[in-house]
Formats: C-alpha cells, sequence, structure tokens
C-alpha cells in the first residue's frame, strides 16, 4: 500500500514537472535594441534585432527575434497585446534600455516581453 502511494506520488510529480517545463518556455534574448525590421520580406513580422552582449538566448535565436503578426489576431484582447509588446519595444529601443524577450513556443517567436535590466 504505502509503495503504491509512493509510486502514484512519484508519477504525479513527474507529470506536473513536465508540464510546468512545456509551460514555461524559453528564454530567448535580454539585452539593448539594434534595430527592428516590420514587414520583413514575404512575412507578416517584426524582427528585432539585439546588440551583441546579449544574453539569456536560451533558443539559440542570435540576437535575432521574431514576432509574427498572427500569434496576436484571433482576438481583440490579442490585437492589443501586440500593441503592448511593440510600444515595449520601441520605449526600449528609443530610451537604450534593455528588453527580455521569451517564447512560450520554445522557438524565436516572441509571446512575452519585459523592459528590465537585470533578469529576474
Amino acid at each position: 500500500m504505502i509503495l503504491k502511494k509512493i509510486i502514484r506520488s512519484f508519477l504525479c510529480l513527474a507529470f506536473l514537472c513536465s508540464s510546468i517545463s512545456v509551460y514555461a518556455g524559453t528564454n530567448i534574448g535580454l539585452g539593448i535594441i539594434k534595430g527592428y525590421k516590420i514587414g520583413d520580406g514575404d512575412a507578416e513580422s517584426i524582427m528585432v534585432y539585439l546588440n551583441d552582449g546579449y544574453r539569456y538566448d536560451d533558443g539559440d535565436c542570435k540576437g535575432v527575434v521574431r514576432i509574427l503578426f498572427s500569434d496576436f489576431n484571433d482576438t481583440s484582447r490579442s490585437k492589443s497585446r501586440l500593441e503592448l509588446i511593440m510600444s515595449t519595444v520601441l520605449a526600449a529601443y528609443m530610451s537604450n534600455k534593455s528588453v527580455r524577450f521569451h517564447s512560450h513556443k520554445n522557438n524565436c517567436d516572441v509571446t512575452f516581453v519585459a523592459l528590465q535590466e537585470s533578469y529576474f
């Protein structure tokens, strides 16, 4: 009986840990923005380029992250979220402050952005 409880607890913990890691996503850059391009090529996206010396690139994005319009066009809430993300990118660029990018998709597509000087 005790062994069953231990096994059940271990399986629940393993499931919980794997769920958290999928939800957690990937850091894809923390640094100062060198520049950005809107509508790069045929893609409906915004490409953001970080200056050399960026950190926390766990997605191997090499200092270039992408904001896809298609990720934010399904609801009015999503569209306002895209506006907030772009406002944050522009504020970081204009003030020469660091910005952190994160992807819940575990690639170089931005789903979260924060204006911050250090990682927290």
